[in-house]
């Protein structure tokens, strides 16, 4: 899930108050209040000190859109005081004390806490986006890893003959490599060794005989019906192709616009082969790859949420709304305990709601790039 930040025109019913000059927040939490002061911080990183001055142990919460916990510190006892720093970009945000854990209920609500003054410091920009950077890596790193799993799996049915089982296999397996696309084309070129289609050959017949991959494989799966010991050799090269990929990914350097344009780069993906049903022509497993896609492109906005709430608030929140639509849409698609519909099985009217939901995705998603640059 995609965690929201609410923005709110900043300001608290009182235009004259003064300025917001600090990111320090003092809290005083007794048995009967909750006291916030100042009550307006710049936004960033927001040091709260919270000053226990009751007889029993408190808590104090800050709060987001839907009273989703934003930031928290337990455990304060009595005479004691506790540090919490958390991110915070313009907006109003209910904070609350509860002392004696008052656990259900509000607990000494504070009306609001604004964070007005315009965007946190440019350093802390580029710390936010180099951190997205460094944690998406670690995912791509991860999703490579189980690609390779499950790719040993996959050719050991194929060199093995199991038609059943290496069908089965077949979708699953490209998941991961459909999740991460963009950064294997952007190591390695097309990586049409992996993941070339049988459009691409078909533009040069002469190459046919070479065509090699996930797809050359599919062909023999679904259309020739039959596994060959030239299946198994290329079987074999399709896993040495991906710890290739392994390797040269544990070796790429990311940035943050990698991941505003790969995630661009995957709803395109979907447009111009899953929709089609173009991309598994054979199998009919297009939905697998379409959610593997849309899946990876939430993933890469994902870890961009903080630099993005601090320069567009509500581009992000527009995103977080298109991406839940697309995946109720695909929803529709999803069999109970059998996975995806086939492709083949999908009217005109399902594809035309799919690629409307599509649409309205990539459009606020193309304009990440441009936001989060600089």
């Amino acid at each position: 899930m995609l965690l929201l930040v609410a923005t709110a025109a900043c300001g608290n019913g009182k235009p004259d108050t003064p300025p917001a000059t600090t990111r320090e927040v003092t809290v005083e939490s007794s048995d009967d209040k909750c006291l916030l002061t100042p009550g307006k911080v710049l936004p960033g990183s927001i040091r709260f000190e919270i000053r226990n001055t009751g007889r029993e142990a408190t808590e104090f919460y800050v709060y987001g859109p839907d009273r989703k916990i934003l930031g928290e510190e337990d455990n304060i006892e009595a005479g004691r005081t506790g540090t919490m720093i958390i991110e915070l970009y313009p907006g109003t945000f209910e904070t609350a004390c509860k002392p004696g854990h008052r656990e259900p209920g509000p607990g000494l609500r504070q009306p609001v806490l604004v964070v007005e003054g315009g965007n946190a410091p440019s350093d802390s920009i580029g710390n936010l986006k180099r951190r997205a950077a460094r944690d998406y890596k670690t995912w791509v790193e991860g999703q490579v890893s189980e690609l390779l799993k499950e790719t040993r799996s996959f050719t050991n049915a194929i060199k093995k003959k199991d038609l059943e089982r290496a069908r089965k296999l077949f979708a699953p397996t490209r998941v991961y490599y459909e999740s991460i696309e963009p950064v294997a084309e952007k190591i390695g070129g097309r990586q049409g060794e992996i993941d070339a289609n049988i459009d691409e050959r078909r533009m040069d017949p002469t190459a046919v005989r070479e065509w090699t991959g996930f797809h050359r494989l599919e062909r023999s799966l679904w259309e020739t019906r039959a596994l060959t010991e030239e299946d198994g050799k290329i079987a074999d090269r399709l896993l040495v192709d991906i710890q290739r990929l392994k390797t040269q990914i544990a070796a790429e350097e990311f940035n943050a616009l990698d991941l505003s344009n790969g995630a661009a780069s995957l709803l395109a993906e979907v447009a111009t082969t899953k929709i089609t049903g173009e991309e598994n022509e054979y199998a009919g497993t297009d939905l697998s790859d379409f959610a593997a896609n849309v899946d990876g492109a939430k993933t890469a906005i994902k870890y961009l949420r903080e630099p993005l709430l601090v320069r567009d608030t509500k581009l992000w929140l527009d995103i977080v709304t298109e991406f839940d639509k697309i995946e109720a849409v695909l929803e529709r698609h999803r069999i109970p305990g059998k996975g995806w519909k086939n492709y083949r099985d999908v009217t005109l009217a399902e594809r035309r709601a799919l690629q409307n939901a599509l649409n309205a995705i990539a459009e606020p998603v193309s304009k990440v790039t441009a936001v989060i640059k600089g």
